[in-house]
C-alpha cells in the first residue's frame, strides 16, 4: 500500500497552568478532519478561528483596482474641466503679462550689469584653452591676435 503525504509544517500541542496551545498542519492531500470538543472560553476560540479563517482564504496577490467607473466619471467631467481652464486662461494671462514685463526687464539689467563680466570670461577661456604661437617681450600671441 502507497500513502502520498504532503504537510505544510509540524503540528504542536504546547501547555502551561493557564493555557493549552494547539498548531496544526494539514495534509493537503487529505479530506478536511474535524474535532469535537468542550470550549472552556467561547467568545476567545470564536475569534481565534475567525482571525485564523480569514488568514486562510485571504489572497493577498495584487488585484487591480477597478478603474471604470472612475473612467466613466472623469469622461463626464472632461467638458467641465475644460470650460473652467478656458474661463480660467483669460485671467491668467492677464496675471502673467506684468510678471513676464517685470522679467524681461531683469533679464536687461543683468545683461547691462554682467556684460563685462561674460566679455572677460569669454576671453579667459579662450586663452587657457589656445596654445600660444609664440610671445614677444611679455606678450603672448594666439592665431594672429595679440593679448
Amino acid at each position: 500500500m502507497e500513502f502520498n503525504y504532503r504537510f505544510l509544517g509540524k503540528s504542536a500541542v504546547s501547555s502551561n497552568a493557564s493555557e493549552t496551545s494547539m498548531s496544526f498542519a494539514p495534509d493537503t492531500l487529505r479530506d478536511p478532519t474535524f474535532f469535537v470538543a468542550e470550549l472552556g472560553k467561547h467568545l476567545p476560540f470564536r475569534e481565534a478561528i475567525s482571525s485564523l479563517h480569514d488568514v486562510v482564504v485571504s489572497d493577498l496577490r495584487m488585484k487591480p483596482k477597478d478603474r471604470t467607473e472612475y473612467f466613466a466619471w472623469l469622461e463626464g467631467q472632461e467638458q467641465v474641466m475644460l470650460a473652467e481652464f478656458v474661463g480660467q486662461k483669460a485671467d491668467v494671462e492677464q496675471q502673467i503679462a506684468p510678471i513676464r514685463g517685470e522679467l524681461d526687464e531683469l533679464n536687461k539689467q543683468s545683461q547691462k550689469l554682467l556684460g563685462s563680466y561674460y566679455k572677460a570670461q569669454q576671453k579667459y577661456f579662450l586663452i587657457t584653452t589656445s596654445f600660444p604661437l609664440y610671445s614677444h617681450k611679455n606678450i603672448l600671441f594666439f592665431k594672429n591676435k595679440e593679448i
